[in-house]
């Protein structure tokens, strides 16, 4: 009996493993050991938070969230696990990443969560592309795009940047795989396959939520995205979508009490930004005055924060577009930034400086990088509607997901914090970044195979992963 032969889109997934396989391996040796830690000045907090109970109130509604307060309960032993490596680049004290009891563990996790995530997003956007060259270059690029020192970095501080992007990559890579699925005919809403799929991602999605504050802002977002889908008669009729709405809202409730009840936002970020961007100008104090504010020296000072900051902050930033305008203005210079971590300097970086020159070019810190965003999904959603293609349509659902999610917590982690908002807004911008290329392989893609091609013999049968 004759063996059959070996398929080209068999020969084409071995050659796109071996790659993705080949450059996980190299980013795990790269950066050296990847036990390796450093904190900064916020890692005592979190490692104090984390002796909350496991199985109370305050691991939700302490100062930091659920998922950081699990994940260093790795490291809360005050006598096993001393944090004994910092780092203060304000106050010009450095230090290198070195072997810590216990922290070694979550530098490892948050090294091998990286690798996998964005390996896993190399794989699965390669899967949705139908030309080889776009399936080769897509998984290229995400791959160079997640394992320069922009990114990779980070992964060995003791700070929530490093799971933030690990988590969202890792949410991407399962919305693709879930929505292109079944907008492929590939999948059912229905089935056993999409059913576990949707249950990971609302896993996942709770589980990123609670690594920072902002990530709740993208659950609105999220709730209003699926709400639109519902238009579509029969996606009305698929209880998959109810559910998932019903378990976002549930979280939103969860998120919003927690916070309430644990006052980390009136105590710490929101402080600051009134510090900076309200107490300073007379005429905006003054609306705040008319709130009750009381002078910053009074006693009463910090319950009307805790009391009414949240909200009075809100209505101002609403009636207050100038505000907003002139902050972003005065500094644009945030939004384009290179984002290489300032902790460290990592051994063996003969070479560094030369590896982030080029890696800019996958960075790009310009803020043309929005404009090419908005632009490329509005040519998703046109592409659907003049070709009627289900793919389109997908992606084109998928990338404002993505772009809105990112700028509701880009927003909030700007205004809503001034210590430290480079930092805090780093995810948010690589996210940009990110979607740019992934949309810019989906157009060659569709090139490549002749999808925007007017006559009906070059037009392209839809992708097939």
């Amino acid at each position: 009996m004759s063996r059959s032969p070996i398929t080209r889109k068999a020969l084409e997934g071995i050659a796109i493993l071996v790659l993705v396989v080949l450059a996980g391996s190299i980013r795990g040796i790269a950066y050296g050991d990847p036990r390796l830690s450093i904190g900064n000045g916020e890692t005592r907090s979190y490692v104090l938070a984390s002796r909350a109970p496991l199985f109370s109130w305050k691991i939700f509604a302490g100062r930091r969230l659920f998922t950081t307060n699990l994940i260093y309960k790795l490291a809360n032993d005050p006598g096993a696990c001393p944090l004994s490596n910092l780092s203060d680049p304000s106050g010009g004290s450095h230090a290198r990443p070195t072997m810590q009891p216990c922290f070694d563990r979550m530098a490892l996790l948050q090294n091998t969560l990286s690798i996998l995530a964005w390996c896993a997003l190399a794989w699965v956007t390669a899967r949705w592309m139908t030309t080889f060259p776009a399936k080769i270059g897509v998984v290229a690029v995400i791959l160079l795009f997640g394992f320069t020192p922009q990114i990779a970095e980070w992964d060995s501080v003791l700070s929530p940047e490093s799971l933030t992007v690990s988590g969202y990559v890792a949410l991407l890579a399962l919305l693709e795989e879930i929505v292109l699925g079944v907008l492929s005919g590939t999948d059912r809403w229905g089935s056993r396959r999409n059913s576990l799929l949707v249950a990971a991602w609302l896993l996942l999605f709770t589980v990123w939520l609670f690594v920072r504050d902002v990530h709740l802002y993208a659950l609105p977002v999220t709730v209003v995205m699926l709400g639109a889908t519902l238009v579509v008669p029969r996606l009305r009729r698929q209880g998959v979508l109810w559910l998932a709405m019903g378990v976002l809202a549930g979280l939103f409730v969860l998120g919003y009490v927690s916070a309430q009840a644990s006052q980390r936002a009136t105590h710490y970020p929101l402080a600051h930004a009134f510090e900076d961007y309200i107490l300073p100008f007379p005429d905006r104090a003054a609306y705040f005055q008319q709130f009750g504010m009381p002078d910053r020296t009074a006693a009463s000072y910090q319950k009307w924060l805790d009391d009414n900051a949240t909200r009075t902050y809100g209505l101002f930033l609403v009636s207050h577009p100038g505000f907003i305008l002139s902050s972003i203005g005065q500094n644009l210079y945030y939004f384009r930034a290179e984002f290489v971590q300032q902790y460290y300097e990592p051994r063996g970086a003969a070479n560094r400086s030369m590896v982030l020159q080029l890696s800019e070019t996958l960075h790009p810190e310009s803020l043309a990088v929005y404009l090419l965003d908005v632009l490329f999904i509005a040519g998703l959603w046109l592409a659907g509607y003049r070709k009627s293609k289900p793919l389109a349509w997908g992606w084109a659902w998928i990338a404002t997901w993505f772009f809105l999610a990112s700028g509701a917590i880009l927003f909030v982690g700007f205004f809503g914090d001034a210590e430290a908002a480079r930092r805090h807004i780093y995810p948010s911008v690589e996210a940009f970044r990110l979607l740019l290329w992934i949309l810019l392989f989906v157009y060659v893609d569709w090139m490549l195979q002749g999808l925007f091609s007017d006559s009906p013999s070059n037009a392209a049968s839809e992708p097939q992963p």
